[in-house]
């Protein structure tokens, strides 16, 4: 049996670094309250989803009883998802008020990042390790996606239990008790119920008594039996709900020991290189002749002899990764029953193995020998600032794209623009813009504006690339228009480069102080930044020139609404109706808010 490690802190401190932690992770978060985009299959989970609308016992029932054949959401069961969801609807929330969902995500995030720091503490022993460990994973990019996406609250509450399972778990491990235990198996149950994708847990935890808690044997294996026996019934389940609803084959073996593959080098690689993050990322194919699974193939042998050589010295490079492999191995897509084989959200809960990993490497400063101690300590104390800082930009850059529907599906189109789903959905979302650009690109066309035109003719068909070099060489040979640089900086929004794009519209109207639409798209785009001081004086100073202008109506609106002021904000969608009647959208925003300001 291994020692505990000494927890020597007062209590008030362990309170005081997790209030800190879940502080600053919600205000980095903060932005995701106000996001409005609507995700791949929130309509699913929300907007026609009648049993979350109209909560009542009735729902809760559905929720709970309708096990290997859900009707409120294709695929799994996940009662408790639906039943937090159907909560929000009671208070308040709806298709016109997201806030109600977002807040509640929020908090879940929040007290997730606390659930970390708490795990590495009862582990390693070390609160500033442990903080900081907590703090990194609350304001980590790749935290970001469960928040504002309404479906994802299955993430956020499956890990929130599943972390709260493996406090327990230490616990008992630690000071035995069937009460400890039996709290493990609930928390465990509850994540199951939430997402069956926590559906391995038990395996982890086999894992983490190899180490750190270095009491793996006979006891420790029986222990798990009642664990394992839900984990196979949980298994079935899911298998037999997700057969129910939707067609999905197991991968020939070679192609799933390609996807693995690729994966397994993938989101450790992402969650260093946090950039270019999306929701539905390429697909790769399945194939060697593919050079992303060719370094994935040849990434995981290397990892995995490397791992096993760790061994020699200490069990914690080896075990970190089996957590973590093992509590993500569900969500691998070993069974094709989607076309998207990585996502953010996947990573989510097993990250948890990694971190534990990172928490041991930090607490060793702290067993440094005195000379040396406090020189090292210092050292990885700003190092640790320094990374956090740099994740809450990068955090709040990718939360930008997630405020409206458009621009989520704009962004991620722009990094995917392959995927029939997103060219379905962003088709649904925008319907004319193509029209009017190829009109625009003909139009440059007989006027001899040869770059102008092929810039056009390239934002046209959402090849964003190929329209950034043509734009840049548009502006380059003739730098006296401003048309080029406003639909540059649209490109550069589609493309997620929200700094650039801005640096555009503010070129354009510098160029043109009078040029109401480069002042609008500069208006809406510093509220996609979360501006909104800047975004109301820009439109405001649209409708000043041109006060019959309906985008600069409706951008006013949105900020107006935003800060409560509803009658104000139903008065500019009026007017911006006056200019385009029976606008779908206006006519849709104006209804939410009539209803908003009803209730």
């Amino acid at each position: 049996m291994a020692v505990a490690p000494a927890l020597a802190r007062p209590w008030w401190q362990v309170f005081v670094a997790a209030v800190l932690v879940a502080a600053f992770t919600a205000a980095v978060h903060w932005p995701a309250l106000h996001a409005r985009a609507i995700a791949i299959d929130d309509t699913e989970y929300l907007l026609d989803n009648p049993l979350v609308q109209n909560p009542s016992w009735n729902s809760t029932w559905r929720f709970l009883t309708e096990v290997t054949n859900p009707s409120s959401v294709k695929g799994y069961y996940q009662p408790l998802t639906m039943i937090s969801l159907m909560l929000d609807c009671r208070m308040g929330g709806g298709g016109d008020n997201l806030l109600a969902f977002h807040r509640t995500s929020l908090i879940l995030h929040a007290a997730n990042a606390v659930g970390v720091l708490a795990l590495m503490y009862l582990l390693f022993g070390n609160l500033w390790a442990a903080s900081a460990v907590g703090l990194l994973f609350g304001v980590h990019p790749m935290t970001v996606e469960p928040i504002p996406w309404i479906g994802e609250r299955k993430t956020l509450l499956a890990a929130f239990f599943a972390l709260g399972a493996l406090i327990a778990y230490v616990q008992y491990a630690r000071k035995g008790g069937w009460r400890r235990y039996l709290l493990v198996t609930v928390l465990y149950v509850l994540s199951v119920m939430s997402k069956p994708t926590s559906t391995l847990l038990p395996a982890a935890l086999l894992v983490i008594d190899f180490w750190p808690l270095r009491r793996l044997g006979r006891r420790a294996l029986w222990e798990k039996a009642p664990l394992l026996v839900l984990t196979v019934l949980a298994a079935y389940i899911t298998k037999v709900s997700q057969s129910a609803q939707l067609h999905a084959d197991l991968r020939p073996l070679g192609e799933s020991l390609l996807i693995l593959c690729h994966n397994i080098i993938f989101y450790p690689w992402k969650m260093l290189w946090p950039v270019n993050l999306t929701s539905h990322y390429r697909v790769p194919l399945l194939s060697l002749s593919e050079p992303m699974m060719l370094i994935g193939l040849i990434g995981t042998v290397v990892l995995v002899a490397l791992l096993v050589i760790s061994l020699r010295w200490t069990r914690s490079l080896a075990s970190g990764w089996l957590v973590w492999l093992v509590l993500i191995l569900p969500a691998m897509n070993l069974i094709g029953f989607t076309e998207i084989l990585a996502s953010d959200k996947y990573a989510y809960l097993p990250a948890v193995g990694l971190l534990m990993i990172l928490a041991y490497a930090l607490a060793r400063p702290w067993g440094a020998a005195p000379a040396r101690a406090r020189a090292l300590r210092a050292a990885v104390l700003a190092g640790v600032l320094a990374l956090a800082g740099a994740e809450s930009v990068l955090t709040r850059q990718y939360l930008a794209h997630w405020q409206t529907t458009i621009g989520l599906y704009r962004y991620m189109h722009a990094l995917t623009p392959e995927s029939a789903m997103l060219n379905n959905n962003l088709g649904y979302y925008v319907t004319d813009e193509g029209i009017a650009l190829t009109a625009q690109a003909e139009d440059q066309k007989r006027h001899g504006n040869v770059a102008q035109a092929s810039a056009l003719a390239a934002q046209a068909r959402e090849k964003y690339l190929e329209a950034q070099t043509m734009f840049e060489r548009a502006i380059r040979n003739s730098n006296r228009y401003v048309d080029p640089y406003i639909n540059y900086g649209r490109v550069l929004s589609c493309m997620g480069m929200l700094p650039q794009a801005r640096r555009q519209f503010e070129i354009a109207c510098q160029m043109a102080p009078r040029n109401f639409v480069a002042i609008c798209d500069l208006g809406q785009l510093a509220g996609a930044m979360g501006d909104n001081k800047t975004a109301l004086a820009r439109f405001e100073q649209a409708l000043e020139i041109k006060p019959d202008f309906a985008s600069a109506h409706a951008g006013l609106a949105e900020v107006l609404a935003a800060k409560g002021l509803y009658p104000e904000a139903i008065q500019h969608y009026q007017q911006a109706l006056r200019t385009r009647p029976g606008d779908p959208q206006i006519l849709a925003r104006l209804q939410q808010l009539r209803a908003r300001q009803g209730g």
